[in-house]
């Protein structure tokens, strides 16, 4: 006992009709058919639960006439298994028939029989229809802010997590590279080579160890906390320390330094703290990434109201596969790791955060052996 309509390619709209009465069924197939549905036909209630349960339906038709008060009670099913297809009523009296209960129980909208003619079905279908793609869409829109509330306690509960393993290690870490370097001191006279050099290499992993723990301290300072310690700032003179931080390194490696703009006055708006680890971190990355005899240029200039410091360097460059991912924390690019051992991944990423949440954006252009140039654009200061 059923009957079926062909859909549309690439249509699905199938309606599941638990109808007895011929001449409904024939208007119907007379209102929905040349709408793109395609109708199967129904008159045993438990079949029919079962078929929504399987989501073999995409909407439901009930009459009243054939369930009579047992569309309240499938309704009922339906929603509590979770089912949430789209269900009109075809109702006599809506009174005599209980309609508004039908309703209460999770129906979507009902017509009053008798139907007249396939436009009124037609009709109350494409409202069925509307409605339908209204609640999905409101669904999809509750479903990606609860995952956005997710994300941001993920993030809170990381910086929350971040700051107290930070200012936990970093006080012990601090106490055994004192302890290292005075015994350095003390015992210089009374100490052969091999052990002196063992003692300056823990020194030199504390600081590495206290440097990780400063960038994780810097990435878990949320926007409202850099702002609260906003200053004029000459990022000229800021930038000129930062080269200054790094010369005896440039001497050692025989590197070429050639600066541009770096001498010119330079004022932005900014915190102190979050951009010299920025401009530390893209100089110190230029010297660390580039072979001996190498050069390094960095150019500071202004345009269009933004102040931008550009470092390029002749290094060991980022191949383009690990380009779109150098900003994430805790990646470092496969020839960086083979060029250096050491490091945490955590230094770009930190440049990224500070630059954006001072109203930047950060440029890169590289490529595997060819050396690499960042720019970081940053708002100047406006009087």
């Amino acid at each position: 006992m059923s009957n079926a309509i062909a859909t549309p390619a690439g249509v699905s709209k199938v309606v599941l009709a638990i109808v007895e009465d011929p001449d409904i069924r024939s208007l119907l197939q007379a209102g929905l058919g040349p709408e793109g549905y395609a109708l199967r036909f129904e008159t045993n209630q438990l079949s029919a639960a079962q078929c929504a349960r399987d989501h073999s339906a995409d909407f439901l038709i009930l009459d009243m006439g054939l369930l009579g008060s047992g569309a309240k009670e499938l309704i009922r099913l339906m929603r509590h298994h979770g089912v949430q297809v789209p269900v009109l009523v075809l109702a006599g009296d809506p009174s005599r028939d209980d309609v508004f209960e039908v309703l209460r129980a999770g129906a979507d909208d009902f017509i009053r029989k008798p139907i007249q003619g396939p436009d009124h079905i037609a009709l109350a279908m494409r409202r069925l229809f509307l409605y339908s793609q209204c609640v999905q869409a409101n669904f999809r829109l509750q479903l990606e802010q609860e995952r956005a509330s997710q994300r941001v306690k993920l993030t809170l509960d990381r910086i929350k997590f971040f700051r107290f393993a930070s200012h936990e290690l970093k006080s012990p870490l601090v106490s055994i590279q004192s302890s290292l370097q005075a015994l350095a001191v003390l015992a210089e006279d009374h100490l052969a080579p091999p052990m002196t050099e063992l003692i300056t290499r823990s020194c030199t992993r504390a600081q590495q160890m206290v440097n990780m723990i400063n960038d994780l301290l810097a990435l878990s300072v949320d926007r409202s906390d850099i702002r609260d310690f906003y200053q004029e700032i000459d990022f000229a003179e800021m930038t000129r320390e930062a080269i200054a931080n790094h010369l005896s390194d440039l001497r050692v490696k025989k590197l070429d330094l050639h600066t541009v703009g770096c001498e010119q006055r330079c004022s932005l708006m900014g915190n102190r703290y979050g951009l010299e680890k920025v401009v530390n971190n893209l100089i110190g990355n230029a010297v660390r990434y580039t072979p001996e005899g190498g050069r390094i240029e960095v150019e500071l200039r202004t345009s269009s109201g933004f102040a931008v410091l550009r470092v390029t360097d002749t290094g060991i460059g980022i191949p383009p596969e690990d380009q779109g991912r150098v900003f994430e924390e805790f990646y470092r690019a496969k020839n960086a790791r083979k060029a250096i051992s050491i490091g945490s991944g955590l230094g770009l990423a930190l440049v990224k955060k500070v630059v954006e949440e001072h109203g930047g954006w950060v440029i890169l252009s590289s490529d595997s052996d060819q050396g690499s140039t960042f720019q970081i654009w940053l708002p100047l200061r406006r009087d």
